[in-house]
């Protein structure tokens, strides 16, 4: 093992994907929503009726909305959603919106944010949950790559100092 590390080409090789990935995982820690992932979990919707609910965002700007109680469902699709200052909005019952509607209704959102009319879903949000203090929704894709992807990141930076000192003391 210590032959292997000591050659440059693997030092060099092992630098520069200890530094991409952990320029990678730090961007996924620290991102705003997690697009693409499902967050889960119970929240409140009034009189003490609590139920399942399942935020997926996607990509773009659209997000699935899945509310389960009591054996029955609602699913809708393809909504609109605008993130600003780490909150999450979810624009209900605005139906289908071309790209350009969107966009002047997001520049107008973004403007009347503080007394924005909550006729949508309002989520405080980061890449592990979303919601208030009562109701929270966890992304628990973001936390499995924390996880992993904090291993995998040690564990390049740990092969990739030990090169760095092999090849220093080979010299």
């Amino acid at each position: 093992m210590k032959k292997f590390l000591s050659k440059k080409p693997v030092m060099i090789t092992f630098v520069a994907v200890a530094v991409l990935m952990l320029v990678f995982y730090i961007a996924m820690l620290v991102r705003p929503v997690a697009i693409g992932m499902t967050y889960k979990g119970e929240a409140d919707f009034g009189v003490g009726t609590k139920a399942e609910m399942t935020v997926k965002v996607k990509s773009g700007s659209e997000v699935d909305v899945k509310i389960s109680a009591e054996g029955t469902s609602i699913e809708m699709e393809d909504m609109r959603y605008v993130c600003h200052d780490r909150q999450l909005y979810i624009m209900i019952d605005e139906g289908k919106m071309t790209d350009e509607q969107f966009k002047n209704a997001k520049k107008e959102i973004i403007e009347n944010w503080e007394t924005l009319d909550k006729v949508g879903a309002l989520l405080d949000v980061n890449a592990f949950k979303a919601g208030d203090e009562t109701d929270t929704l966890t992304c628990a894709g973001s936390i499995v790559f924390a996880a992993i992807g904090g291993v995998v990141t040690v564990a390049l930076l740990g092969f990739a100092t030990l090169s760095v000192l092999a090849v220093v003391k080979k010299k």
